[in-house]
């Protein structure tokens, strides 16, 4: 619960979906022969800050360390 409302305040979490219209379309024509294709949605992870693997790394090693009592973190980015 924790974790989820620092994404939702922090992050901007949730990041909507978005249809990929053209995309389902190529998909859709390219399987005619097979019944139609997929319908194509993207999830808007680009929007959160900072991208969305990094930050979500951070808060969560950033909660496990103060639940364990740390009062330092170090942290590698590997950038």
């Amino acid at each position: 619960e924790e974790l989820t409302t620092a994404l939702r305040d922090y992050v901007g979490r949730e990041t909507p979906l978005y249809f990929a219209g053209r995309l389902t379309e190529h998909y859709k024509n390219i399987s005619q022969t097979t019944g139609g294709g997929p319908e194509i949605y993207l999830k808007r992870e680009d929007l959160s800050h900072c991208g969305s693997h990094k930050i979500n790394n951070a808060l969560g090693q950033a909660m496990i360390a103060r639940r364990l009592g740390c009062k330092r973190v170090v942290a590698a980015t590997g950038a």
